[in-house]
């Protein structure tokens, strides 16, 4: 199953652009079955950071994954455990974003932002979705 459906919002259309705008991303339903996140894939070898971040600003109560190729994640109680070769990346709004867009349907306006945590991970790290923590970094402990 492709990992765009798991989210109860997927990306349908978005340009990987080198500047981030407002409405360069469209959203349509998914399955839900990880609720409050939005997911993409081929995340690092397509350049889609920008793709992301301009969903998570349309939808800032989501959690934002990319998942690169040949990588996995496996989630049990809310805890999403990081296999393969590539990197499992987590944007993340919290309560700290500034910046803001008015409107999502305007995809000329940039997409300015700050106060967006970003964790990058590699396999054997572990993310917990619930609380939005780094439980456990390439084979480490994480305080």
């Amino acid at each position: 199953m492709r990992s765009l459906v798991f989210s109860i919002r997927t990306i349908i259309a978005g340009s990987a652009a080198e500047t981030a705008t407002v409405g360069q991303t469209k959203l349509g339903a998914g399955l839900d079955i990880l609720p409050g996140v939005i997911v993409d894939q081929h995340f690092s070898q397509r350049g889609r950071t920008n793709r992301l971040l301009s969903a998570i600003a349309s939808n800032p109560h989501f959690l934002a994954i990319g998942i690169d190729e040949n990588t996995s994640i496996v989630v049990t109680k809310n805890v999403c455990s990081v296999i393969g070769d590539g990197s499992f990346t987590v944007l993340d709004i919290g309560k700290g974003l500034n910046g803001l867009p008015d409107r999502d349907d305007d995809a000329d306006q940039d997409l300015a932002l700050s106060g967006v945590n970003l964790h990058l991970l590699a396999e054997g790290s572990q993310f917990d979705l619930r609380n939005c923590m780094v439980m456990k970094v390439s084979g480490s402990d994480s305080n």
